[in-house]
């Protein structure tokens, strides 16, 4: 028989030979890895998902360059009954001065930052808060109540109106500098923030919470350390003690943990010396890892168990799990690679390369099993009879039987009821793939944002008090030769101003068209006005609006949180109308963009992208299938069963009206990987088995050849008999491996329910999902099918038969 793993397998048999030099060469490459450990750090921005060469990138790009404030602005949220009562005002305006002085603050916003009613005859505007608030007589504190509420940027954009018991909420627009948001420096800068903001607000009975991209950006990189921690720990105890319990057999269980564990060394070794970071995709890769190595461990340990338990050597037990465990396992690593490195064609590096990442992932894990396995099983089984069955009350030999009984009846039970079987296979999987097909994007900038407390009570707040926390943008360039107060490109501001406000979705528009018409609306309108009050704003305000060096200008919209299909339909709206706006402004140029926009116009295509690899990735998987056995047959028997997790899955996602996100079609892709790992071994055990009992039937025909060649009929009854025997011993032996293996691995992803981030949560649910729905395949579907086949096959040769 041709081997499965095209030889690969063999490099399995070295350490048989040579363990201690094996040991050590192992033990080198993974002290090097523990060195690249220390150099990995997590990376948390928001906008990383959408980097790549696409020009929504490139737009969102080019407004971040010019007008970078949006993603250094922490939203300092306070919070109380009757915040407009004289003292409280001052309270709040007392910390945001102090806030100013606190390292890593660049500047600070808020109603207290704002200037009043401008003077007709001079354009001055006066500050709309006094300096100090609490000294100001009663009369004067009247006045200048009366001028918050007629000033355009206060209520519903720094102030709150009262809800129905009176409470409101106060925002402050703390700037970071830019170094602060760097990793190692910006949760120091967080932590003095929310220190000196407690220790303000708790005497005066104020509440606060944090928001804004860069405390979105920290809970992230917060949730990414969690999470490598509690899935490398969580998962290699629950899989651990899983394995233990059945096998019972210390040495065997711990040498698959360690294969699991040098394969994730080795992986996020080498990435931390490549200089990657890690982002919330990345903390995926670790628990993929251990799936692969566990389940391909597991039929390696359990194959070496088997031979020892009838007498056989450790050294001969280990090179004959190698020679008929390990082609499967190369075979099942190459098509779970050719699986994941379809998410390489998106226009996301971000998932390019966490499938470029998993891919070494599970080539790590291959190596591991092939060679940390034979390894540590040559020098860590000492006494060889300890693993024989000598005793019928052998707690390892009662766990198994178990699973084996129930194996044993799965086979008698799908040899029987096939038909049924594989009816009701093809029917649910058609219904499944109908329902899975229906499917459609479905995806939110927020679905990236770690389930926090406090950051969700911060965002709960933003959206239901003072419009929304998402921006879209319009960037205005009008070239060196222009000014932001020229007429053409004050009109041109304020068109792009229009379109924006006269979205329903649009809650606010900051430009310098709103403050054109707070000087229009308080009787200036005159340009020169306007001219000289930009001329002396601060820094951190003019920021906001005009971009002097660079001849640009920009337009803000506040939105809520929208979903991606419905967003990005509006910037298409808004696009249209921005080209017929070039055509009436020549040499000005206008793009819209901002961390919502790419994410809705990247999300769609990226998805789309992902699920074009994954279609891409099951053609070539089963015709990778059908070379490996040398069987067109065997090609097309795969495809239902190896697609039934997938659009199971994908029912699940449709009943639950979830749609695609990145993570459910990410967690698609990799299951569909890992699925296909189980049906390939049940395919190598199958073709053993059918070689056993030909070599059975051969022993037999040799010693009656008048048998052989008397009754074709018979023959042909005898040879399908065979098959189906082979299929109900291939269901009896790899059955338990299926169910134990399966067992660990759910198990062992359950430790991604822990995780804060939606997307790695999804992840977990939907391969533990699509792992379960692979086994009631593999046990039930495939064996039918192929049974099947084979009826299907010995009918034609019936009816052949017949016709001579």
């Amino acid at each position: 028989m041709h081997s499965l793993g095209f030889g690969i397998e063999k490099m399995g048999l070295v350490p048989i030979r040579y363990p201690l030099r094996t040991l050590a060469v192992l033990a080198a490459f993974t002290g090097f890895c523990i060195v690249g450990l220390f150099n990995l750090q997590p990376e948390g921005r928001l906008s990383e998902l959408y980097r790549g060469n696409s020009a929504n990138y490139a737009d969102y790009q080019k407004i971040s360059k010019l007008f970078p404030v949006s993603e250094l602005d922490v939203l300092l949220l306070i919070s109380g009954k009757d915040l407009l009562r004289q003292k409280t005002l001052d309270d709040i305006q007392a910390i945001q001065e102090e806030v100013e002085f606190l390292e890593g603050i660049d500047s600070t916003l808020s109603m207290f930052s704002l200037r009043g009613k401008p003077d007709p005859r001079t354009g001055k505007s006066p500050p709309l808060f006094p300096a100090e608030l609490r000294k100001i007589d009663k009369q004067k504190f009247a006045a200048a109540l009366k001028n918050i509420e007629k000033h355009p940027d206060v209520y519903d954009n720094m102030l709150s109106k009262k809800d129905a018991n009176g409470q409101q909420t106060s925002l402050i627009i703390v700037t970071l500098k830019a170094e602060s948001i760097k990793e190692g420096t910006l949760y120091g800068v967080l932590e003095g923030l929310k220190n000196k903001v407690r220790e303000m607000a708790e005497p005066a009975k104020l509440e606060f919470h944090l928001s804004g991209v860069p405390v979105i950006q920290q809970e992230i990189r917060n949730s990414i350390n969690h999470d490598t921690v509690v899935f490398n720990i969580g998962g290699f105890l629950l899989g651990t003690l899983i394995s233990f319990y059945f096998i019972r057999r210390f040495a065997l269980v711990i040498m698959v943990s360690i294969a699991s564990i040098l394969a994730n060394i080795w992986v996020l070794g080498l990435l931390g010396h490549f200089g990657q970071t890690l982002n919330a995709f990345m903390t995926i890769v670790p628990p993929l890892i251990m799936v692969i190595a566990v389940s391909d461990g597991m039929h390696m340990v359990l194959a070496i168990l088997k031979d020892m338990q009838e007498g056989k050597s450790k050294h001969q037990a280990v090179k004959n799990a190698v020679l008929s465990i390990g082609p499967a396992c190369v075979l099942t690593s190459l098509t779970t690679t050719i699986a994941i490195l379809s998410m390489t064609i998106t226009d996301s590096a971000v998932i390019r390369t966490f499938g470029i990442t998993a891919a070494m992932g599970t080539l790590a894990a291959f190596i591991a099993v092939i060679l940390v396995i034979p390894t540590l099983s040559i020098l860590m089984i000492k006494d060889e009879k300890k693993y024989r069955v000598t005793d019928k009350n052998d707690q390892t030999w009662k766990a198994l039987e178990r699973i084996e009984k129930l194996s044993e009846g799965f086979a008698d039970w799908t040899s029987r009821w096939w038909r049924d079987l594989t009816a009701v296979g093809l029917i649910t999987c058609l219904f499944f793939t109908i329902l899975h097909l229906q499917l459609k994007p479905k995806y939110q900038l927020s679905d990236e944002i770690p389930d926090v407390p406090a950051l969700n009570n911060a965002m709960d707040l933003v959206d239901e008090k003072l419009g929304g926390g998402d921006y879209i943008h319009i960037l205005v360039n009008y070239g060196k030769d222009k000014t932001a107060t020229d007429k053409q490109v004050l009109a041109s501001i304020g068109e792009s101003h229009r379109i924006l406000k006269n979205l329903p979705q649009v809650t606010d528009v900051n430009s310098l068209e709103k403050t054109r018409l707070w000087f229009k609306n308080n009787g200036i309108k005159d340009i020169a006005f306007l001219k000289g009050y930009l001329d002396e704003m601060p820094d951190y305000l003019r920021v906001r609006l005009v971009n002097k060096e660079k001849h640009a200008a920009i337009v803000s919209a506040k939105i809520t949180n929208l979903g991606s299909s419905e967003l990005a339909d509006l910037i298409k709206r808004v696009k249209n109308n921005l080209v017929n706006m070039e055509r009436e402004y020549p040499g000005i140029s206008f793009t819209i963009s901002g961390l919502s926009a790419v994410s809705a116009l990247q999300s769609t295509s990226i998805i789309g992208q992902l699920n074009q690899g994954l279609l891409m990735a099951i053609v070539i998987v089963v015709g990778l299938i059908g070379l490996a056995f040398r069987s067109v047959n065997i090609a097309l028997i795969s495809i239902a069963p190896n697609l039934f997790p997938i659009v199971a899955a994908g029912a699940v996602l449709h009943f639950t009206g979830s749609g695609l996100q990145f993570a459910s079609i990410l967690g698609l892709t990799v299951a569909f990987g890992l699925a296909v790992d189980d049906s390939i071994h049940f395919f190598n055990r199958y073709f053993l088995e059918r070689h056993k009992i030909a070599d059975r039937v051969k022993a037999s025909l040799k010693s009656d050849e008048r048998a052989a060649t008397s009754n074709p009929k018979k023959l042909a009854q005898e040879q399908y008999d065979n098959e189906v025997e082979a299929v109900e011993k291939t269901v009896a032996h790899i059955g338990p491996i299926l169910i134990l293996t399966t067992a660990i691995l759910v198990c062992g992803l359950s430790v991604t329910v822990l995780s804060n981030l939606s997307v790695t949560r999804l992840f977990g649910e939907l391969s533990m999902a699509t792992l379960s729905a692979a086994l009631l395949a593999d046990l039930f579907f495939l064996p039918a099918l192929i049974i099947a086949t084979l009826y299907f096959k010995h009918l034609f040769r019936k009816l052949r038969t017949l016709d001579e």
